[in-house]
C-alpha cells in the first residue's frame, strides 16, 4: 500500500473539502487480530483499518492488497480521517453526533472513490444510512 499512498491521498483530497497536507501519514499493515484487539475489545468483528490520531498512523489489515479497489477504498476512508485531523476537524472528546459527522464524511468520500472506479457501493451506502440512527439509541 505504501507505494500507492500518494495517489490515494490525492484521491481523498480531491473527493473531500480538504487541502493537501504538508505531510503524509504513516501507513502500517497489521494482522487482523491486532485490529480486533484494538477496535473490538478482542471480539471478532469486521475491522479492516483505522487511523490513530495520536500517532498519525493508519493501521490496516495486512490482507488488504494494493491491487484491490475495495481495499484502496478502506485506505481512502482512513485518509479522510487523517485529513480531518490535519485540518483541525477532530476534537479531543467528541460527542456521538460530532463523531458521526466525521465518519459520514469519510464514508461519503470512500463512496465517491469507489463509484469513480466503477465499484458497487452497497456496503458503504448501508453504513451511511445506519450512521443517521447511531446517536439516537
Amino acid at each position: 500500500m505504501q507505494e500507492i499512498l500518494g495517489t490515494l491521498l490525492l484521491m481523498a483530497v480531491n473527493f473531500s473539502q480538504y487541502d493537501m497536507p504538508e505531510k503524509k501519514p504513516v501507513i502500517e499493515p497489521v494482522n487482523h487480530q491486532q485490529l480486533i484487539d484494538i477496535l473490538c475489545d478482542g471480539k471478532e468483528c469486521n475491522a479492516l483499518a483505522y487511523y490513530d490520531d495520536k500517532k498519525d498512523i493508519i493501521f490496516y489489515d495486512k490482507k488488504l492488497t494494493k491491487d484491490s479497489i475495495i481495499s484502496q477504498g478502506y485506505i481512502v476512508h482512513e485518509l479522510v480521517h487523517f485529513l480531518q485531523d490535519q485540518h483541525g476537524a477532530m476534537i479531543e472528546k467528541p460527542d456521538c453526533t460530532q463523531r458521526m459527522i466525521l465518519e459520514r464524511e469519510a464514508y461519503q468520500v470512500q463512496q465517491r472513490f469507489l463509484r469513480d472506479n466503477h465499484v458497487m457501493t452497497y456496503d458503504v451506502d448501508m453504513a451511511i444510512r445506519l450512521l443517521s440512527g447511531v446517536c439516537r439509541r
